[in-house]
């Protein structure tokens, strides 16, 4: 499986994506719950703008703006059923200080940060890199193909 390592806040973690299958589904729920009422909500019309538009300018989440824009999306079950969901599927694995790499838990994510915006942030890079690729596709799908295929 694909991973990348980030720091936050001095903590180590890796980030794992998702096998192909578990992240088209994944991704299928996601933009069905959250990221096309988002984006109806925001005005953004790619997921390219939906976290510039959340960010303040050192791209660091604006928590006020988010909560602002997240409030008529999701609540707070909604908000826990899918950051358990990103924790239950593997998605972030933290590395402690003997290196010893174990799969975050939600216990254990509340006890690492005390700040939402870092807890925002490290959802935000786990579901941006298994959103990775499939962007690509949605922001192509809707356009015109400038080469048709044609039967001979």
């Amino acid at each position: 499986m694909e991973n990348k390592e980030i720091i936050l806040n001095d903590k180590k973690f890796m980030l794992v994506k998702l096998q192909a299958w578990n992240r088209l589904m994944f991704v299928a729920d996601l933009q069905k719950d959250i990221l096309a009422p988002l984006l109806d909500n925001l005005g953004e019309k790619s997921l390219d703008g939906l976290f510039s538009a959340v960010s303040d300018q050192d791209n660091k989440p604006d928590v006020m703006k988010l909560l602002k824009s997240l409030s008529t999306v999701i609540d707070s079950r909604n908000l826990e059923k899918w950051v358990k969901r990103v924790l239950s599927e593997g998605m972030i694995v933290y590395i402690k200080e003997d290196e010893q790499k174990v799969k975050l838990s939600f216990h254990e994510l509340t006890k690492l940060f005390s700040t939402p915006q870092d807890i925002i942030m490290l959802m935000k890079e786990a579901i941006a890199f298994n959103l990775d690729g499939i962007l690509d596709i949605i922001k192509n799908m809707g356009k015109e193909k400038t080469d048709k295929p044609q039967l001979s």
